[in-house]
């Protein structure tokens, strides 16, 4: 069975910036919160798409499967005047029994935890969600770089240090962090040198993304938790009370009550994790349909790919 979907997410807003920039936006490479773009994904947009993402990812991890490629160029427009969502590419996804390494998720979307070779599991997907989501508001990848030091680099300036915790636990911290938690690099790479300090210039995910909804603000700093511990599983991320009272406001208010009670998160986030019943109907909003992950002339293949866009700087928001 096949089913034909429209443009990926990516493609989607490069051409609502191309096409309906607002005054003064600067075009298709515009930031989304200074472009067209905006007029199309507002709060509400934001939190339809959320939830659909998130109703997908949990049916995936009540089945025990991680997608791990969680990426605009992965999530397809069903239909832009309903909202509707489909998540697509399941290439790279595993099994909770599967071997898990330190090389899944493109990198400028990949997991803190995935990136320091420490255990993990379907939460890597939410930090997917989390980052797409912020991508839409910024107009470009908050996290994007040219190494995994210069990733790191972009988590510490926007979200704060990475925990102590998860670099004494991680045997690979060693490669990128010094003792007391600087991030260095090597130049050039592969070089027995000393390592070169990458400084870092904070800069707060507020003043990145320019929301001034406090709830929507909240919901997103939950997903982008560096702490694996700390951010929500999905089905706990459907729970929060912006995405809630979001989607009670929303016109398809019916259809996310009926999923979250066919999946059983409506439910507190401690009671949220039960399986579904084998007899229950699959409403999820998931697509098997095999798509191009870079299909889009416009879009340079990232973090899997050796080279990085030269739309983009090589380090990431607060990377110097």
């Amino acid at each position: 069975m096949t089913e034909l979907l429209r443009d990926s997410l990516f493609n989607f807003y490069r051409y609502l910036n191309a096409t309906q920039p607002l005054p003064g936006s600067g075009g298709a490479d515009a930031p989304v919160n200074s472009s067209g773009a905006a007029l199309y994904f507002k709060p509400g947009t934001l939190a339809t798409l959320a939830a659909q993402l998130l109703e997908g990812l949990t049916f995936l991890h009540e089945l025990n499967i991680t997608h791990c490629d969680l990426k605009p160029e992965n999530v397809c427009i069903v239909s832009a005047s309903k909202r509707q969502f489909k998540l697509i590419d399941f290439g790279s996804a595993v099994m909770r029994c599967d071997c898990h390494n330190s090389y899944v998720q493109s990198r400028w979307y990949r997991a803190p935890e995935v990136m320091l070779g420490l255990p993990w599991d379907g939460k890597v997907d939410v930090w997917g969600v989390g980052c797409i989501l912020a991508e839409l508001l910024v107009g470009q990848p908050i996290f994007h770089g040219g190494s995994v030091e210069l990733v790191l680099a972009a988590h510490a300036a926007v979200l704060g240090p990475h925990p102590k915790h998860m670099r004494d636990n991680s045997e690979l911290a060693h490669m990128y962090f010094t003792p007391d938690g600087q991030i260095y690099s090597i130049e050039p790479a592969g070089e027995k040198r000393a390592g070169v300090m990458t400084s870092i210039r904070g800069v707060s995910l507020q003043a990145l993304t320019k929301v001034e909804d406090a709830g929507l603000l909240g919901f997103l700093t939950s997903l982008l938790s560096i702490d694996p511990e700390q951010r929500p599983t999905a089905a706990e991320a459907l729970n929060d009370p912006w995405l809630r009272q979001s989607l009670d406001a929303s016109p398809d208010s019916q259809r996310h009550k009926l999923l979250a009670h066919v999946h059983g998160y409506h439910q507190s986030p401690s009671t949220s994790r039960g399986g579904s019943s084998p007899n229950s109907v699959n409403t999820s909003p998931v697509s098997s349909q095999n798509a191009s992950r870079d299909a889009s002339p416009m879009r340079p293949r990232d973090g899997k790919s050796k080279g990085d866009s030269e739309r983009y700087s090589t380090a990431g928001p607060g990377a110097l």
